[in-house]
């Protein structure tokens, strides 16, 4: 009874260890997603040559537009910012398409 026990504890693990994880799930596209990076990115340039009563003040209305534009509250920008972190191939597919953008504004 207790090899049964065994051998079947043994292969649960094996078949949750087989099963492929989830794919990452992201709410924006990669274009959406590069124009959120070029957005953020453009922001932190402008702050800096503003006071820190001006930058704050911006920084509030910066964190609202975003929410407008790209329709989720900004925890859930931070989280796909996050989840991007995780995927190296992605972000830099997504890096690449912000600097193309940035580079066509210039």
């Amino acid at each position: 009874m207790r090899i049964k026990s065994l051998i079947i504890l043994f292969l649960i693990m094996i078949m949750a260890a087989c099963q492929s994880s989830p794919k990452n799930e992201y709410k924006l596209s990669d274009e959406r997603m590069a124009h959120l990076m070029l957005d953020l990115q453009l922001a932190e340039v402008a702050l800096p040559d503003l006071s820190p009563l001006q930058q704050d003040s911006i920084r509030l209305l910066f964190k609202k537009r975003i929410e407008e534009v790209y329709q989720l509250s900004y925890e859930e920008i931070k989280s796909e910012m996050d989840l991007l972190q995780t995927d190296p191939k992605k972000l830099k597919l997504i890096i690449d398409r912000a600097k193309q953008m940035a580079d066509s504004i210039q």
